[in-house]
């Protein structure tokens, strides 16, 4: 059988969908990032929300240029 290791970034974390899919995410052990758009009006909420889940947050710029690339690594 085989092993692998996600990490899962969520675009749209701040939302009633992505903040339940972090927790759902977290709940399980996944190691996750939630993308807060860098001039939210409550960044500083979302950043103590996210890492109070252990999550980590992204404020990457809400561009092409700005998104990092998504890797998944597999461990055969």
């Amino acid at each position: 059988m085989s092993t692998r290791e996600f990490d899962v970034v969520v675009y749209g974390a701040t939302g009633y969908t992505g903040r339940a899919l972090v927790q759902t995410l977290r709940d399980h052990g996944m190691q996750t990032t939630a993308h807060v758009r860098p001039d939210s009006r409550a960044l500083e909420d979302h950043q103590d929300h996210f890492e109070q889940l252990g999550a980590a947050v992204d404020t990457s710029p809400c561009t092409i240029q700005g998104w990092r690339p998504i890797s998944v690594t597999y461990h055969p």
